[in-house]
């Protein structure tokens, strides 16, 4: 039976819709009267004369924060305010915490003794790394009293008086410090575990220690912000512009004096291959006149000193500058240490940022964290550490295609995002004890357990023109186009009529036929200054509109991305009114309602709601999204018969991603014939279905 039939005899009793331009459903509940007809036949016979309308004016979505916590207060008290941990520790979960909307308060342990009232106010006490004192005492009194719960966090394995043994812990020894006076210190932070009623740690390792003691501990990894994300972009973004000289560069980031054990894994390793490879250097700090890694401890490394490059050390927020100066990362720990093995792996979200490939020992988190061969490489003895080392030195594809595949899988398992996501849990865990709490623990285990990375396909393409400013701008606006010269200008036009100022264009042309490059060369030429970044890029071979969309947001250097389609036009505000709403709820993607010139029907007028796309895609792919979103679900994927953005939308819900809906005309859009969604996606799939087993029944009878 046609669908068109179908409809008529069925379909509209059931509330179905003939197609996506017209709601039986809307258009049912808006006139009783039309009960006793269809009601399509009725708005094509009566209705359209009558001025009547097809769909409801839907009310404008009210979301709270990303994950309501907003009646939620936060004390946090930081131990060690002037450390980098605090940054990882106490700065970016208090700023996770303020986009969900909580009340923050920040402390050292001085500071909060003297605000014992703000304390018991609040509804969690957070306390990092601090040691037991008659302040602290008084700080978890104040808060026993007033029944708010403690977590004790911390980042290193400092718990322990047992491992306080320059055996264990080398750093005792590299940095001048005692075995005494390390043991005096794990007691202190031991005794402030001990009182909490629950602790958060780094690592599944260190949290799995904690949990010997008897201690609830949750997972909090450390990660990246924003302003790290985009100083390692621009620090990325000014390596590949600049003039490369020949050598090679191998980095070891060592924050301080205390990994002189660490090294020592590598040392002969790294002077071997100094010694074979005049071209290499060793890139190496201090801190004025003190090295982070004492090379006398290592001869063989005193040989090759010509070929060791010593770099001052620098503050937290300008490391991507010097990580981007690497071609290779060095992560050297102890393997079965149990010291090392709690230690973090943010050496490799690092250098993952600025995608230069690491290099590290397999201790847990790093074997948790990278797919070895894939994000970087796992080195477990001399051999293999030679080996490695020596193919990423002689094969620079290898070193961009590691360093690409772990930019892509950092973006949003240590990103601000996932950092929201665990700590909510945390928190309908702790102040939510029955169901909530059982099925958020629920959910941390299924995410665990399906913590899989797929990289989205991205088709080899060349850049054929790029002007960049070097500088930053909040949005990408990703054009794909295919034969489409004639619309082209008018969606470009579009683009450059933005209120929102800082602003990046990137177009891909998958093999066009027409015109389509030489429109959007000159048009590029002429409206470059407009964009802090521009680019016009050609796929090798047709690739397809999903795939066109990859190469797009690759080639992204902002955190939010606009895909436009040629026959679609962005009024003034879309990019500004989208980006405030995403800023504002923490959204995957924000969208709005899309204006059809020809007819003024609505397009993407739903307010969102996941249990919508049962019935089939209801969002046009014009939307503002999240890159770190984008690469989290693998992108788009590419699809014979079209539906690339039912199939990615419908991915954003299955991985728990939520979207946001503006109830205003913020674009518009031009339907032809040439259009993807005219000859593919509006086609019933009923039609398609059937073709498909037809073809297959064919085949498999050997008629052809």
């Amino acid at each position: 039976m046609e669908p068109a039939q179908h409809y008529l005899r069925f379909g509209a009793k059931k509330g179905y819709d003939p197609g996506p331009h017209f709601s039986t459903r809307d258009y049912l509940a808006l006139y009783p009267d039309v009960y006793q007809m269809n009601p399509l036949v009725h708005y094509e016979a009566f209705g359209k004369a009558e001025g009547r309308s097809y769909q409801h004016e839907f009310k404008v979505s009210t979301y709270q924060p990303f994950l309501p916590v907003n009646k939620i207060k936060i004390a946090f008290i930081s131990g060690d305010p002037d450390t980098p941990g605090h940054f990882y520790r106490i700065s970016h979960y208090t700023s996770a915490a303020k986009a969900m909307g909580a009340v923050v308060m920040e402390f050292n342990v001085a500071s909060a003794s003297g605000k014992l009232e703000e304390i018991s106010s609040s509804t969690v006490l957070v306390v990092w790394r601090a040691r037991w004192s008659e302040q602290l005492s008084l700080i978890y009194s104040a808060a026993r009293k007033a029944n708010v719960p403690i977590i004790f966090d911390i980042d290193d394995l400092l718990i322990d008086p047992n491992l306080a043994k320059i055996e264990i812990v080398d750093g005792i020894r590299s940095s001048g410090s005692t075995e005494n006076a390390a043991e005096e210190l794990f007691e202190l932070l031991q005794a402030s575990m001990d009182k909490a009623d629950y602790c958060s740690a780094t690592t599944n390792f260190l949290a799995d220690y904690m949990c010997s003691f008897g201690k609830r501990t949750f997972l909090l990894p450390n990660g990246f912000d924003e302003h790290t994300w985009q100083a390692s972009r621009l620090a990325n973004q000014a390596r590949l512009n600049s003039h490369h000289d020949s050598l090679i560069r191998i980095g070891y980031a060592g924050g301080s004096r205390t990994h002189q054990k660490d090294f020592a894994k590598i040392a002969d390793v790294i002077a071997r291959l100094l010694h074979e490879r005049l071209n290499c250097r060793l890139i190496l700090f201090r801190k004025g006149s003190l090295p982070c890694i004492d090379i006398d401890e290592f001869p063989a490394l005193l040989a090759v000193s010509q070929q060791i490059e010593w770099r001052e050390m620098v503050p937290l927020k300008e490391l991507p500058w010097e990580m981007a100066r690497f071609d290779i990362n060095l992560a050297p720990l102890e393997v079965g240490n149990v010291f090392c093995e709690a230690k973090s792996e943010l050496k490799f979200f690092e250098s993952a940022l600025v995608e230069v490939p690491i290099v590290a020992s397999p201790t847990q988190p790093f074997y948790d964290a990278i797919e070895d061969g894939k994000s970087g490489f796992l080195a477990t003895d001399d051999n293999s550490w030679y080996t490695i080392l020596s193919n990423l030195i002689d094969n620079s594809t290898l070193r961009k295609q590691i360093g690409r595949y772990a930019y892509y899988s950092v973006l949003w398992k240590y990103g601000s995002e996932r950092r929201m996501e665990l700590l909510s849990s945390m928190l309908d865990i702790i102040l939510h004890p029955g169901p909530r709490a059982s099925r958020a623990f629920e959910l941390n285990l299924l995410k665990a357990k399906n913590a899989y990375y797929t990289m989205p396909v991205i088709p080899p393409h060349e850049i054929i023109l790029s002007f960049t400013k070097l500088s930053a701008s909040e949005v990408t606006v990703v054009i794909p186009c295919y034969n489409s010269g004639h619309y082209l200008i008018e969606a470009l036009e579009s683009v450059k009529n933005q209120t929102l100022f800082n602003l990046d264009l990137v177009i891909v042309d998958d093999c066009s036929t027409d015109n389509s490059i030489e429109i959007a060369s000159q048009w590029i030429r002429v409206h470059k200054d407009r964009f802090n970044r521009i680019m016009l890029i050609k796929n090798s071979a047709i690739s397809g509109l999903g795939l066109m969309r990859n190469v797009g947001f690759s080639n992204a250097e902002t955190l939010f991305v606009i895909p436009l389609d040629p026959d679609k036009r962005l009024l003034p505000t879309f990019a500004a009114t989208c980006l405030t709403k995403i800023n504002e709820t923490s959204a995957a993607f924000v969208y709005s309602n899309i204006q059809q010139l020809d007819d003024n029907n609505i397009m993407s007028r739903h307010a969102y709601d996941p249990m919508l796309f049962t019935c089939g895609n209801y969002i046009d792919a014009t939307a503002l999204i999240r890159l770190s979103a984008w690469a989290y679900v693998g992108g788009y994927h590419h699809l014979k018969f079209g539906e690339e953005d039912y199939d990615f939308w419908y991915r954003f819900a299955e991985y728990g991603l939520f979207g946001y809906h503006i109830n205003e005309i913020l674009a518009k859009y031009q339907t032809h014939d040439k259009s993807i969604w005219s000859k593919v996606t509006n086609q019933s799939r009923t039609k398609l279905k059937v073709r498909a087993w037809l073809d297959f029944y064919k085949k498999k009878r050997g008629n052809k």
